[in-house]
């Protein structure tokens, strides 16, 4: 990934810094204590009393900016998908058809 950046925390807080700019993703890898500090912070925020300890990965989305499938778009590409297979299908038993009468 050419466009993924990677950079140290300033004051060696034990965080490192990756950004992927072409597909808009920042991951933050960290170990021991920065770790459980940033849990902590997370289980606070989400109203958690206390970080269970067995946390290995969070994993944070912006739930606004979820893209919503179109209905109509998937089912057009899927009947254009179930038409060009049956011309395909149809097509190969016109030729086995065809090749199978040479051979009488």
């Amino acid at each position: 990934m050419s466009d993924a950046r990677t950079e140290k925390l300033p004051e060696d807080t034990g965080i490192e810094v990756h950004f992927d700019e072409k597909h808009g993703v920042l991951s933050l890898s960290a170990g021991g204590e920065s770790f459980s500090r940033l849990r902590n912070l997370v289980a606070a925020e989400a109203g958690w009393p206390k970080a269970v300890d067995c946390i290995r990965l969070i994993s944070i989305e912006d739930a606004l900016r979820r893209k919503k499938t179109n209905w109509v778009r998937d089912r057009v590409g899927l009947i254009g998908c179930s038409i060009v297979g049956s011309l395909l299908g149809f097509a190969l038993i016109v030729g086995v058809r065809t090749i199978v009468n040479w051979m009488r």
